[in-house]
């Protein structure tokens, strides 16, 4: 594993997902897990097309192990979509956030080990 980068617990990722702006690995107390981020303009059709494109590979792979859950309400103007896949041993959650603040849509997803491992 690479050395720490950004916040305490951070560190580079040797595997990067295609496109994707950063890959980190997130090391903190008793958890660790794993995540990407898309970086596209503002409300940018391709970030739902990646959005959309992403969820259907991980229901065609873990829908029949998982339990996916939906949308989770939050209380901000920006659009907001995810799908959580629970797994006998890992939790996979997969976002897509528009941030107006900031003038950028983001994709991410998350891999993190039951029991934060």
């Amino acid at each position: 594993m690479a050395e720490p980068k950004g916040d305490a617990g951070d560190h580079e990722a040797t595997l990067t997902l295609a496109g994707a702006s950063t890959c980190l690995v997130t090391r903190q107390a008793k958890r660790c897990w794993y995540h990407c981020a898309w970086t596209f303009p503002y409300r940018a059709k391709r970030a739902g097309d990646t959005f959309d494109a992403f969820a259907g590979k991980l229901d065609g792979c873990l829908a029949r192990r998982a339990t996916p859950h939906g949308d989770r309400s939050v209380n901000h103007p920006d659009s907001y979509a995810a799908r959580r896949y629970d797994l006998e041993r890992a939790e996979v959650s997969l976002s897509v956030k528009d941030k107006a603040a900031l003038g950028k849509t983001f994709v991410f997803i998350r891999v993190q080990g039951r029991n934060g491992r």
